[in-house]
């Protein structure tokens, strides 16, 4: 036998002995729990798998039952080769029909005056101006919470109209600046303010890309002031993803739609992250040279009942 071959069985017998080794240690494993079962009882409890967000009223799944990587797919929506440039306007959701507080008139006033781009606030008043005729909203876009409701209009249009998106939050800096460096490289697709920091990354569930996500928060934009160029492979894929979870979620929005703009009431189906921060995360990791952080833009923190 050559020096070779006697390489290659070498690595195959090495390779059979800790397989071997580990169903052995799987099987004592099973053993194990299999005693220790049956000398107990079990009773499924759903607290156990439910994480609580903020004051806890917001409930978040620890476990998933439904693994998928949307970092796998392009996008199912057309797009552009050479993206058109941002439009110089920065969008401002406001997506019920209740008034708007006082603190939150005082950061959209804060925005138009900091902002050289045309600052838009669109509510249900002038939402239907900017519905693309031939690509209505999702139809469970009515069932959605308030919250939600915006979290999907930043993905609709920042595909279908571009520009910026700032929250009704005290965001500092100026967008129309942002814009402009966008628009100054082809190879840019979009940008933002950088992530507030990694407890705030809308992180994937299982596997490496969680502790990846976190490591490298300082390279996600901030999901609440970004721009974008219409039609990129991440707006696109950003949409495109949003609207098949939404598909979904549909059925069970029907049956427990929102009783409170939060849709913290028991029973509302989509968890706080997962139709923004857990699809627009991940998509800034595999797209982040074509993302550009601005570290003039940054929100001047403040307890929420001090901007909502």
């Amino acid at each position: 036998m050559n020096p070779l071959q006697l390489l290659r069985t070498a690595k195959h017998e090495v390779y059979l002995g800790a397989r071997n080794l580990k169903r052995s240690a799987q099987a004592t494993k099973d053993k194990w729990w299999t005693f220790r079962v049956s000398r107990t009882e079990y009773k499924f409890n759903l607290a156990r798998h439910t994480s609580h967000f903020g004051d806890g009223a917001l409930k978040i799944p620890a476990s998933s039952t439904f693994p998928v990587n949307h970092l796998m797919y392009d996008s199912a929506l057309p797009i552009e080769d050479f993206p058109k440039p941002a439009p110089r306007r920065v969008f401002v959701f406001w997506t019920g029909t209740n008034e708007m507080s006082e603190n939150r008139l005082k950061s959209l006033e804060r925005l138009q005056k900091g902002s050289t781009a045309d600052v838009i606030l669109v509510s249900p008043a002038n939402l239907d101006d900017w519905i693309v005729p031939s690509y209505p909203l999702h139809s469970a876009y009515e069932n959605l919470s308030l919250i939600h409701r915006s979290d999907y209009l930043r993905a609709y249009f920042a595909y279908h109209h571009g520009g910026g998106y700032a929250d009704l939050k005290p965001i500092e800096g100026n967008l129309g600046e942002l814009i402009d460096k966008i628009n100054s490289s082809s190879s840019l697709w979009g940008g933002g303010m950088k992530e507030l920091g990694s407890h705030n990354v809308g992180s994937a569930l299982g596997g490496k890309l969680p502790r990846e996500q976190r490591a490298n928060f300082s390279r996600h934009v901030y999901a609440s002031c970004f721009a974008f160029r219409p039609k990129n492979p991440f707006t696109g894929e950003w949409l495109s993803e949003v609207e098949r979870r939404l598909n979904y979620f549909e059925p069970l929005l029907g049956q427990h739609p929102p009783t409170n703009p939060f849709g913290t009431n028991e029973g509302y189906p989509i968890p706080w992250f997962s139709i923004l921060g857990n699809v627009f995360g991940p998509l800034c990791l595999k797209y982040q040279q074509r993302l550009i952080i601005d570290e003039n833009l940054h929100w001047e923190s403040a307890p929420e009942h001090e901007y909502r």
